[in-house]
């Protein structure tokens, strides 16, 4: 059964292994210690999604202060990547409707894709 949640530290491999996908040309490095810590943030929100222990895609979310509407944050995605041994699934499709109702949860005013 596929689900959508928060990215822990014990994430580390599986999303260095998909960011590379994202970067194909960077040397990217991703830590338990910082997945850890990220995943303590009020406004930085990593989210997996995964099936049987297999990570399939990744998406953050930042929740960002406006002084144009009081208390009410923006959201900016940024470093979306479904694998691509899993594209066309609707894992995608699936994960913005996920942050689109987390979103909703946390009284964003838009939400910005990167």
């Amino acid at each position: 059964m596929r689900s959508i949640r928060r990215a822990q530290g014990a994430d580390a491999v599986s999303l260095q292994v998909l960011y590379q996908e994202l970067h194909p040309y960077e040397n990217i490095e991703v830590t338990s210690s910082r997945l850890e810590s990220l995943a303590q943030s009020d406004d930085t929100h990593i989210f997996v999604s995964e099936e049987s222990g297999e990570m399939l895609a990744t998406a953050t979310v930042f929740l960002c202060q406006d002084v144009l509407r009081g208390d009410t944050p923006f959201a900016l995605v940024e470093n979306m990547v479904v694998s691509s041994h899993y594209l066309r699934e609707g894992i995608g499709k699936s994960l913005v409707d996920f942050i689109e109702s987390f979103c909703l949860e946390k009284n964003c005013s838009r939400i910005v894709l990167l």
